[in-house]
């Protein structure tokens, strides 16, 4: 029975060839793969305002868990007649313009696609 072609390690300059369903590191830059992933990932979170702190707390993790599971679909896209699997709680009014954080009324299910189209809009708005 064949198997899958094998693949080069994605660290930069490896030219290590490894297996297929597995990491996309060798294993020897799998580990520095995975440091330098949590540093940026700190970073990020220090350089971000202070109201997205909001988002890793137990607080939120409860009142988003809870509202998906009433409402699984994307609103947006059943407004044009499709059925979508939300995945993000999005906040109708932003939090920075004075909404609400955890009511409900406050709160729709979106798909990606449908969230990013939202927050894009209100963004460029935003700026003029």
């Amino acid at each position: 029975m064949p198997t899958r072609a094998q693949r080069i390690c994605k660290y930069p300059g490896c030219n290590k060839v490894i297996d297929y369903g597995g990491s996309a590191y060798c294993e020897t830059h799998k580990e520095a793969y995975f440091n330098n992933k949590a540093k940026l990932s700190k970073s990020y979170d220090v350089m971000r305002p202070e109201r997205h702190k909001f988002y890793h707390t137990a607080r939120w993790r409860r009142t988003r868990e809870a509202y998906i599971k009433k409402n699984p679909l994307c609103v947006m896209c059943l407004a044009e007649g499709r059925v979508t699997q939300g995945v993000i709680v999005d906040h109708i009014v932003e939090i920075q313009d004075g909404g609400d954080l955890t009511s409900p009324d406050n709160l729709q299910t979106l798909c990606r696609y449908h969230h990013n189209l939202k927050t894009s809009q209100e963004k460029k708005e935003r700026e003029g």
